[in-house]
């Protein structure tokens, strides 16, 4: 994860939820994982579950 380039966390997190289906508890767990690495806040990680149509994975 630390590999990424500043100012390319969104794009790496919404590849990696379009490539999952987010119907597992290891699916969310994983991508709770990857945003907690990169830093993004639970707000930012619904905001891109929203604009997918992806459940959210905070309330």
């Amino acid at each position: 994860m630390h590999d990424i380039p500043t100012g390319m966390e969104y794009e790496v997190y919404n590849v990696s939820l379009m490539a999952i289906n987010l119907d597992t508890h290891d699916e969310a767990r994983y991508l709770k994982a990857l945003a907690e690495c990169m830093r993004l806040r639970p707000d930012e990680v619904n905001q891109i579950h929203a604009r997918y149509g992806a459940p959210l994975l905070y309330r």
